[in-house]
């Protein structure tokens, strides 16, 4: 879709007048202010040129044409609002007796352009100023709409009407003007509902000096994508014969990119927006792209941006990638280095100091999960799990620990459920053959009673007549301690930390626990984040101190061991210290060099980020 945006000026106009037997159309304004006009007169013949040399001295033909008296005037210039009102008015009337007489000047030659472009209808700003200034043109505007539907039948003209005084004396005239402009812009682009492969044309030849200005501006800070400035090449032969003249398009499109890259930088830099940056970015690649196309002049210098925007574009790439936690992208970039964990925990830091707490809620979890996978792989607890954990499914496997079963007992002792048993029974009835595995917790360390274990732990406690008469259709065949364990969740890898601490490291016993006590307060924070987001109370820092302090009043069954509680809880402000305290003391416990990405220092930069974003605002000038 393409669409024309215009200001309609008073020579926008011209009247048929008969000069010496001969026939030629005249603006009803001279256009004593158009670019290049004295180069222009050059290709006027002696005849033209001594025509055209006596309007410029003051002698107008216009006042002296049939048209005049006609419409009733006498031998003097009128203003164009009077004369384009009775003009109007007499058109409308007579269509047939006037069209012929009257011609769009250089509006007509934009309005050719833009149909051959595949425009199918123009925004036109006229003037109807409350004091009815003698140059406002909104009669001329109806004028040039009913020989356009005549000419045009398939193209609107949609009048834009400015009704301010434009005294130019007013201090505050051009802050009103661009108001008015930015105001009107905004609508046409809602009420096209503009898809981002709409064509915009803009002309600015009409129109008074803050008029053409504040299209301009605004045109060029708006939203459309794709713009392009149309201008009518004077061509005074064609003018005066009433034809119309070629346009070019212009593309301010160096402009268009500052304001592009300005509003680029500000969402790195303000809000870490890698993404948002991505977007417009693309968007204005492909801008560039058509503007290319459109006009060739600008091809060598846009190529030379779109090999720019593709690096900054693999950077973005690569951020976003970061910020999706996405393993697979990261590890096909070859040239970008990538922690996960580290990563995990900028992000903590990123959206707290964004106050985005919903992400950071997930954050939070995702650092606390990989914190404890760092430290099982870091104290070597790998190689106690299924493939060495190549599977990443954290399956502790009982064969593979110590000979000594140091480990096992340990972990035992701290997870209750790995010392559950595994029971292969069968049903004593000949017709039912199949044999079944559950897994329950014991109810006795004696294991001469694994009936009652599987009784008991299977099909509940029941009463002692129930369990006589299981025992008369149970055949259990064998009792195992399990051989395998999921370490399905937090706690168990914490038990499992720990018992790697404990048997395998006793020397970082201390280190652990400051690791461990930031772990504690963290755990309510971990277990209520769902409830938090899913509230429908929003999420935020203040939401946050609610929850806790309900929950507090409310208190916590003690029995649950999966349950965290709120009174060991930190205060939200102080989850971003935790975080850190705990980051910096796995370095130290896993004997690793200190990272200059975590830090108590304010202007510690941001892993990744940082380079990140200074690298892509250095490239946007």
């Amino acid at each position: 879709m393409t669409i024309l945006l215009a200001n309609l000026g008073t020579s926008d106009l011209s009247i048929k007048v008969t000069v010496d037997s001969q026939n030629y159309y005249f603006p009803i304004d001279f256009l004593s202010n158009e670019p290049n006009l004295n180069k222009k007169l050059k290709d006027l013949d002696n005849e033209r040129r001594t025509i055209w040399d006596n309007m410029y001295q003051g002698f107008n033909y216009v006042p002296n044409s049939q048209v005049y008296q006609d419409l009733g005037f006498p031998t003097q210039k009128q203003a164009v609002r009077e004369l384009t009102k009775a003009l109007q008015s007499s058109y409308q009337k007579e269509s047939h007796k006037w069209h012929s007489l009257i011609r769009p000047t250089r509006i007509g030659s934009v309005i050719q352009k833009a149909v051959a472009m595949g425009a199918s209808k123009a925004y036109i700003f006229v003037t109807n100023q409350p004091t009815s200034h003698p140059q406002d043109t909104i009669y001329l505007f109806q004028i040039i709409q009913q020989w356009v539907q005549q000419e045009y039948p398939a193209f609107e003209l949609i009048q834009k009407e400015l009704q301010l005084n434009l005294d130019p004396q007013n201090p505050n005239l051009e802050d009103l003007v661009l108001e008015y402009y930015y105001n009107q812009l905004n609508e046409i682009y809602l009420e096209e509902n503009s898809s981002q492969e709409s064509t915009i044309l803009v002309n600015v030849k009409g129109g008074t000096l803050h008029q053409k200005t504040a299209l301009k501006i605004q045109a060029i800070a708006s939203d459309f994508k794709n713009l392009l400035f149309i201008d009518p090449i004077l061509d005074l032969n064609q003018l005066l014969e009433g034809k119309n003249s070629e346009c070019q398009l212009t593309s301010y499109w160096l402009y268009q990119r500052n304001q592009k890259y300005q509003t680029v930088k500000l969402l790195l830099q303000k809000r870490w927006d890698f993404d948002g940056a991505r977007v417009i970015l693309k968007d204005w690649q492909e801008t560039l792209i058509y503007l290319a196309k459109q006009v060739p002049k600008i091809a060598s210098d846009t190529q030379k941006e779109q090999e720019k925007l593709t690096e900054i574009l693999t950077r973005l790439d690569f951020a976003v990638s970061c910020f999706n936690l996405d393993k697979n992208a990261l590890r096909d970039n070859e040239q970008m280095e990538h922690n996960f964990w580290l990563n995990v925990y900028t992000q903590c830091r990123i959206y707290w100091g964004l106050d985005e707490i919903a992400n950071f809620l997930i954050r939070l979890s995702s650092f606390y999960e990989v914190t404890l996978n760092e430290l099982v792989i870091g104290l070597g607890g790998q190689k106690y799990l299924r493939n060495n954990n190549q599977d990443q499914d954290w399956v502790f496997v009982r064969g593979q620990a110590d000979q000594g079963y140091k480990v096992c007992n340990k972990f035992e002792e701290l997870e209750q459920d790995f010392g559950g048993y595994e029971v292969t029974w069968q049903y004593k009835k000949t017709q039912i053959t199949k044999k079944h595995t559950s897994t329950c917790k014991p109810i006795t360390t004696q294991k001469e009673y694994p009936l009652e274990i599987i009784i008991k732990g299977k099909f509940g406690q029941g009463d002692s007549g129930a369990i006589a008469k299981l025992k008369d259709i149970l055949k259990v065949e064998g009792v195992y301690h399990k051989k395998q364990y999921k370490l399905g969740n937090r706690y168990s890898k914490r038990n499992f930390v720990q018992t790697l601490i404990e048997i395998d490291h006793p020397d970082r016993l201390e280190l652990w626990q400051q690791i461990l006590d930031s772990l504690v307060k963290l755990d309510y924070w971990f277990d209520n984040r769902n409830t938090l987001i899913h509230s429908g109370r929003g999420v935020s820092v203040q939401t946050m101190i609610n929850q806790l302090e309900e929950d507090k009043r409310i208190g916590t069954d003690d029995k649950d061991k999966y349950k965290a509680n709120p009174d060991k809880a930190c205060h939200p402000n102080n989850i971003l210290g935790e975080v850190l305290n705990i980051a910096v003391h796995t370095y130290q416990l896993l004997g690793q060099k200190s990272s200059p990405y975590v830090g108590w220092d304010k202007n510690t930069p941001y892993y990744l980020y940082s380079q990140l974003r200074d690298e892509i605002c250095q490239q946007l000038i």
